[in-house]
């Protein structure tokens, strides 16, 4: 019996292994950093962080100046946002996520550290080097050089997890927080009963939960009563006592209504509203898992790049069917051949178009990126918002707004929050918003802006100008 389970164990082992290596591949294909942020249009610019912090990528806007520029400003001017990737726990890693990362140095104009942490099978909960110990390090060397109230800690799904975690770890050892906690589709329950409760069950997120199973086993065990269990809050926050959260920074938390983690990411955020912190949660009606990560696939940079490029290949294409059927017929060929050709052709044109299409209205094919309406909740005397109440009145909201572009606007807001003071953060703000609202005729959808607050407009996002106003679509508790 033993030998079998042992057997089980270093199968699976070897296949984590093979997926952490399979989603390693982007940190050592040579150029792929600067291939990658020149396809994303935006004026930042990364190098590894080896040398200063010991491993890791920072990220940093051209027009503020490097992190090492950052760090010579005078201390109380200093601010940064240090950024905990997720990937369950084992894959993943600082150049997996540039996606999400960009746009976040490019939404608040300031330079950004990537950690990086070793993974399971290989590094556990518990042991020297588990990945919480190695974010740990990478924030104690980063409060040597930033104020902590200046820094603000951003992570999604396992990395909303290091997040949380990090900060639970921070009070234990009596060590300053940062000033502000984002948590984008934070893994805040890792018990075995956590995989019980219904948007498990009901929700068709993209991370099925036998193999979410896995991962999670790979990480730390579910064994009750143990210092080492997925029942410790530094594994599971949502395990953390009230007095503890209570304590907690300003935090944002977002996260999608359809994907897996819904039950607990909104247990969690009811928990931290209780505990009376000052948090803001945002759910993304219909949305998946950690949806603000999935900007670009719809909304940005290079989905606008790849629909002119498909515009261009639609064209040959089409000529191309053309020139064939006109051959057909002039030459009189009636053969096969002739007539194959022509169909597999016309089938690529229009394969082609419905791809241009899922760019320009992606909520008409896929339900990850489509256009949904944001949940706004019923006001009560209470701090704890329900579930429930964030779900109701939602045919008063604009359709417009996609949630990922809400989901950046909050970010924006949230950071304004932590940095509003500095001259040159609300100058850049002003700038995007003067320089950077321009039609795009392609996305005729993503029209409607928030207008009844301060919005940042951001470079990478194509939109039409402004048509209405629409109100805040989250929740202050």
């Amino acid at each position: 019996m033993m030998k079998s389970m042992a057997g089980i164990l270093d199968r699976t082992s070897s296949d984590l292994i093979s997926l952490q290596k399979a989603t390693d591949v982007t940190a050592s294909i040579p150029f792929y950093r600067s291939l990658h942020l020149g396809l994303k249009g935006a004026d930042v610019k990364g190098y590894d962080a080896v040398e200063d912090m010991g491993g890791g990528e920072w990220l940093y806007p051209v027009e503020r100046g490097t992190p090492h520029e950052e760090l010579q400003r005078p201390l109380e001017d200093r601010r940064m946002i240090f950024y905990i990737h997720g990937g369950a726990f084992v894959l993943c890693n600082p150049a997996t996520h540039r996606g999400i990362t960009v746009n976040l140095v490019n939404v608040t104009n300031t330079s950004l550290l990537v950690a990086s942490y070793s993974r399971p099978p290989k590094s556990k909960f518990g042991d020297e080097d588990s990945p919480l110990a190695g974010v740990l390090k990478s924030y104690l060397k980063l409060i040597d050089k930033v104020m902590p109230s200046r820094i603000l800690v951003a992570g999604e799904s396992a990395g909303g997890n290091l997040a949380a975690a990090l900060c639970l770890r921070l009070l234990q050892l009596k060590k300053p927080l940062p000033g502000g906690l984002v948590m984008i589709s934070p893994w805040v329950d890792l018990t075995e009963a956590s995989f019980e409760k219904h948007s498990w069950k009901v929700n068709d997120d993209y991370l099925p939960v036998g193999l979410a199973r896995k991962f999670a086993r790979a990480y730390v065990p579910d064994v009750v009563g143990e210092e080492i269990s997925a029942t410790n809050c530094l594994a599971s926050p949502l395990q953390a006592e009230m007095g503890v959260l209570s304590s907690f920074p300003q935090t944002l938390l977002l996260y999608g209504s359809e994907e897996a983690l819904a039950d607990q990411d909104a247990e969690f955020a009811t928990r931290l509203e209780s505990a009376g912190v000052h948090v803001r949660v945002c759910v993304g009606n219909g949305m998946a898992h950690a949806y603000p990560v999935l900007y670009d696939l719809g909304h940005g940079g290079v989905a606008k790049k790849c629909v002119l490029a498909t515009r261009f290949i639609g064209l040959a294409l089409f000529m191309s069917m053309l020139f064939s059927a006109l051959a057909c017929i002039h030459v009189q060929r009636h053969g096969i051949g002739c007539w194959i050709q022509f169909v597999f052709v016309s089938l690529a044109v229009l394969a082609l178009m419905l791809a241009r299409r899922w760019f320009i209205h992606p909520e008409k094919l896929n339900k990850l990126d489509q256009v949904a309406r944001m949940v706004k909740p019923q006001k009560t005397s209470s701090s704890s918002v329900e579930t429930s109440k964030r779900l109701q009145h939602q045919d008063d909201i604009p359709k417009e707004v996609p949630p990922t572009k809400q989901a950046f606007d909050e970010i924006s807001s949230f950071a304004a929050g932590l940095w509003g003071q500095d001259a040159d953060f609300n100058e850049y703000v002003a700038g995007l918003a003067r320089n950077y609202t321009y039609d795009f005729p392609m996305c005729p959808s993503l029209a409607t802006l928030n207008n009844d607050r301060p919005v940042l407009k951001m470079p990478f996002l194509f939109l039409h100008a402004p048509l209405e106003k629409s109100k805040s679509q989250c929740s202050m508790g």
